[in-house]
């Protein structure tokens, strides 16, 4: 499986994981009942209660990219996860993420992630249509890549994020997220095994459309431009990743998803034209899967 195969495959796998965390309550339902949400907290805070609760998620998904099968383009993986959550009722998560994957083509390599360790917590919302949260990550390394390859010791992220529910100026059970990212990773060398150079930080920036017509039903579409930057302060090639996906909650515990995905650098070589692509044979994975929690 090539590196940028096994980069869009993760990409959709660690994206669907988080949403199973969060999933099932649409954002436009989350706003509207936010106030009643902290006036219950302020109470079980007073009173001194606290509700503890501890979670599994595994996640099971398939994913290919746009090529027919038999040739020599097309690759195929299947992607398992298990992710750790823990929440209170002071509205606080946290979880760790562990991914697993196995090409389905000739080489048929078995792999594993990064380690992902993250605490979500939502604020009290200034009115009933925005919704205010942050989440911060640190990132583990585990995978080859990052072992043998980057020589990654360590990553940090923040993530705050702003939820809009669109209802007000007529898109009922739209919402409308706005997530800026910023990233620190610590690597023994500045330069790969490879010859290329590690990323120092990076900043991103995150556009995501939600639909949720259905307290079961939620139809996502996100948008990712990321600006990487190395130890010796160059800027690498801006780059882009997309996804939509569809998402349907079964009962309280299952959950089914299909979608697909989408990157590459945001400007063609020219450093002008955009090279923004929704869907290309090369670059596009698609993905199918579900969701259980324990």
């Amino acid at each position: 499986m090539n590196n940028e195969f096994k980069r869009h495959f993760n990409t959709t796998i660690t994206a669907c994981i988080i949403q199973a965390v969060f999933l099932v309550t649409p954002s436009w339902k989350l706003l509207a009942e936010d106030n009643t949400q902290v006036s219950e907290q302020e109470n079980s805070i007073t009173n001194n209660t606290l509700t503890k609760k501890l979670g599994l998620i595994s996640d099971i998904s398939f994913s290919t990219n746009g090529y027919k099968k038999g040739t020599t383009s097309n690759e195929m993986s299947t992607g398992a996860s298990l992710t750790t959550n823990y929440t209170t009722d002071y509205k606080f998560d946290i979880g760790m993420i562990n991914e697993f994957s196995k090409d389905l083509t000739d080489a048929k390599e078995s792999s594993i992630s990064d380690i992902i360790i993250y605490a979500n917590k939502s604020f009290k919302q200034p009115n009933d249509y925005t919704l205010l949260s942050g989440t911060a990550y640190t990132v583990l390394p585990a995978s080859e890549t990052s072992r043998k390859d980057t020589s990654l010791r360590a990553g940090f992220i923040l993530a705050p994020s702003v939820t809009f529910d669109l209802k007000p100026i007529g898109l009922k059970y739209v919402s409308y997220g706005l997530t800026l990212t910023h990233a620190r990773y610590f690597h023994e060398y500045y330069v790969s095994a490879t010859g290329s150079s590690n990323t120092k930080y990076y900043y991103r920036l995150t556009h995501s459309l939600t639909y949720s017509p259905l307290e079961t039903l939620a139809i996502n579409f996100t948008l990712k431009t990321t600006r990487p930057t190395t130890y010796h302060g160059n800027t690498k090639h801006i780059t882009y990743s997309e996804s939509f996906d569809v998402t349907k909650k079964i009962s309280e515990r299952l959950g089914i998803y299909i979608g697909l995905t989408n990157a590459g650098d945001f400007f063609k070589p020219n450093g002008v034209d955009s090279n923004v692509k929704f869907v290309d044979n090369e670059t596009t994975n698609y993905s199918v899967g579900f969701t259980y929690k324990f």
